[in-house]
């Protein structure tokens, strides 16, 4: 079993409580495939952004029952996107990419001592984004893809502002 509540960007923990012996190796050898394999993979070219994100946005959130309205003011350096928004209840730092005309942002909110997780992926045109955002919560040492997505999806749309 993978565990998501240890994993990380950069690894994953195999949870072996129900191995049965001589499985561990087989797992083994099953990653170490899967990893050699990856080494020859090359990432694919991002094509450049054909517009610049840069400046003030409100965006809507809809949940299944109900809204929020954040204001993000964003930062654009060739195709990477750093920023802040702005909730009622939330604050906090901005991240993304945005390659030709799909943007990707992700933003954490701290409340109640977890962290409530929107990440955001849409469409870009002219003076407006608009996609689907997948909800989540952590803890600082729970922060696994499970637990950044246990909210469910939404849909959302932005407008620049002013």
């Amino acid at each position: 079993m993978i565990d998501d509540t240890a994993a990380t960007a950069n690894s994953v923990n195999i949870d072996p409580f129900q191995f049965q012996p001589g499985e561990a190796a087989e797992v083994g050898k099953a990653i170490a495939t899967a990893l050699n394999a990856a080494r020859s993979l090359t990432p694919a070219a991002e094509p450049p952004p054909v517009i610049d994100l840069s400046g003030d946005w409100s965006v809507r959130v809809q949940f299944l029952h109900g809204e929020r309205l954040h204001k993000l003011r964003l930062q654009q350096q060739g195709n990477q996107l750093t920023g802040s928004q702005e909730s009622d209840q939330f604050a906090g730092k901005v991240v993304g990419k945005l390659a030709a005309q799909t943007v990707r942002l992700e933003f954490e909110a701290r409340h109640e001592g977890s962290a409530i997780a929107y990440r955001f992926e849409g469409k870009v045109d002219a003076d407006r984004m608009a996609g689907e955002v997948v909800l989540g919560s952590a803890t600082d040492n729970h922060r696994g893809p499970v637990n950044l997505s246990q909210f469910g999806k939404g849909q959302w749309q932005a407008q620049r502002a002013g």
